[in-house]
């Protein structure tokens, strides 16, 4: 509004049902209700003393919030009392004052290189009274305890300040805090100003180009009327020219068919058509070079004209880059606002966040949103996402605006996938977000399938996924496999027969080990039997011979009976 600008830094409550607390940037939609230190010369006034706002709550609102104050005073504002009176029976004006509040300070340099406030210095030494009474008791140890005790070796006198916020009516101050940054809660933005005599004066964006929209205004005007007051006249003839038709010439624009008309009886001559009013070349003219040097004031010195008819994309960028730089004073303020935020930003962060456990949701380079717990205890003792710990700072970088980086991202990659056709599934749904097409979303949500899953993890800081095949491998994998299988089968099918052979040359073996077996017990039987049977002769041819012996002793006794009978 009027070349400038204000925001805010506050922390309040997630919810009124919370405890937890958030910081906020909260707009100021009228920058003209707040103030700053006329001394500040940064285009932030980050340097001033102190900075206000006014605004504006509903007397239902303030009393459920501040039921203690009775017949509240609206502050003085210049809003109210103008234009907006009738606006100060439900409601009231409040002032928030954020003021540095300075003091004087004694600083030590210590000799191990510390700095302290004497404040400091003197809440160290009941440190160092313990060790000097530990010293005491050691005669070796106590000389090297009382070396480490660092000793001033430099004093001086300085300032600090504290920043406190005061809420106020007219004749009252309702509440007041500590605020717990170095750095004053409501940014100034400052587009392109210039000081006159001490006095800061603001212009707007467009300040400059006021003089060439009056006289696009003019030459409109002009041109507007010239349209307004040209004569309507169609066909040029005479009164006679149009008896028995004078309804039908009465509008001859809705007229359909023909025009019918009688010559002059004089001249002889028929109505003529008249050529259509042209407006002023000069007026036009100038019209259009007034738009022109509209544009070139502001920056985009390309016409319109010519957009469509960029031979490379480099000329589309090279025009969108004319209308940045001639606005770069207005980015670069914008950006040290910005700069000067994440600084406030920086020193609430241990303060609002710090401490408990606290889940909480971040946002990544990518846009993507990740849960994560602040200051959570680990097992081993440690606290992982701690932010009491460590010194930061900020730093902002600026370059073309975001049309003109789309565009460049938008030519690398095109260069790229033509330069190189396989890099595309690499970069497919990089690409479709710089496209200005109605179903962006949608195209690169569908190309993001064809980013490799590893890709994909690592911008999220997620472990990678198992590798998936690759279907060549995978055939080739199935060959293999099927090929491993035939040798196996092969294999099988060797041991099989082997195992075959095996027991039929074992059958054989048993076979010839039964033959034999056989053979031998036919030859013993064999040699049994002959030998039986040389038994059974042996006994036969003994049996004859006892036969025969008994049978010659018995013949001879016979024969000596008979011989003594007969004497």
């Amino acid at each position: 509004m009027m070349g400038y600008g204000a925001f805010e830094i506050e922390v309040d409550y997630e919810n009124p049902h919370s405890f937890n607390q958030d910081v906020n940037f909260k707009l100021i939609p009228d920058p003209t209700r707040t103030c700053f230190d006329p001394s500040a010369m940064k285009p932030h006034k980050g340097d001033g003393n102190f900075c206000a706002r006014n605004y504006t709550l509903s007397r239902q609102e303030f009393e459920a919030t501040y039921p203690f104050i009775s017949n509240p005073v609206s502050f003085v504002d210049p809003y109210m009392l103008l234009d907006f009176q009738w606006q100060k029976k439900n409601t009231i004006v409040l002032c928030d004052y954020s003021v540095k509040e300075w003091f004087p300070v004694i600083i030590h340099k210590l000799s191990n290189g510390m700095v302290v406030t004497d404040a400091q210095w003197e809440e160290m030494q009941k440190t160092f009274a313990i060790r000097k009474e530990i010293a005491e008791g050691a005669v070796i140890v106590g000389g090297i305890i009382l070396n480490e005790i660092p000793k001033i070796i430099a004093t001086r006198q300085t300032q600090d300040y504290n920043i406190r916020k005061y809420r106020l009516l007219q004749n009252q101050i309702i509440d007041f805090s500590d605020w717990a940054s170095k750095q004053l809660p409501i940014i100034f933005v400052d587009g392109d100003s210039y000081w006159i005599e001490g006095r800061q004066y603001t212009k707007s964006f467009i300040h400059e180009a006021r003089d060439a929209q009056k006289c696009v205004n003019y030459f409109g005007s002009e041109i507007a009327a010239d349209v307004k007051n040209r004569r309507r006249e169609q066909w040029m003839g005479t009164p006679d020219n149009i008896i028995g038709y004078e309804q039908q010439w009465r509008n001859p624009e809705l007229q359909m068919g023909i025009l019918l008309a009688k010559p002059d009886p004089k001249s002889g001559a028929m109505p003529i058509k008249m050529p259509p009013w042209e407006l002023s070349p000069g007026l036009l003219q100038n019209f259009q070079r007034s738009s022109q040097d509209i544009r070139e004031v502001l920056g985009f010195s390309e016409t319109e004209a010519l957009q469509g008819r960029d031979v490379s994309g480099k000329a589309r960028r090279e025009r969108k880059m004319e209308g940045s730089m001639s606005a770069y004073v207005f980015f670069d303020n914008l950006n040290q606002a910005i700069e000067q935020a994440g600084r406030v930003v920086l020193d609430l962060l241990p303060v609002v966040y710090g401490g408990d456990e606290r889940n909480v949701i971040i946002t990544q380079k990518d846009g993507n949103t990740k849960p994560i717990t602040l200051n959570k205890a680990l097992p081993n003792g440690e606290i992982e996402n701690e932010l009491t710990a460590g010194d930061y700072d900020i730093e902002i970088d600026t370059g073309p605006s975001f049309a003109v980086q789309k565009d460049i991202a938008l030519e690398f990659f095109q260069q790229t996938i033509a330069a190189n056709p396989q890099v595309f599934p690499l970069i497919a749904d990089l690409w479709a977000k710089n496209l200005d097409v109605q179903f962006m979303p949608q195209i690169a949500e569908r190309f993001q399938t064809m980013v490799p899953p590893q890709v994909l993890a690592k911008e999220k800081g997620e472990p990678p996924p198992p590798p998936q095949p690759n279907p060549q491998e995978m055939m080739m994998k199935m060959e293999m496999q099927n090929r491993q299988a035939e040798i196996q089968e092969r294999a099988e099918e060797l041991r099989i027969r082997q195992e075959k052979h095996e027991l039929e040359k074992a059958e054989l073996l048993m076979k010839a080990k039964k033959l034999m077996a056989d053979m031998n017990m036919d030859s013993r039987q064999q040699e049994v039997d002959m030998q039986r049977a040389d038994m059974d002769f042996t006994t036969q041819m003994a049996k004859i011979l006892t036969d025969l012996h008994v049978k010659t002793q018995k013949k001879p006794e016979k024969s000596s009976v008979t011989a003594t009978g007969g004497e």
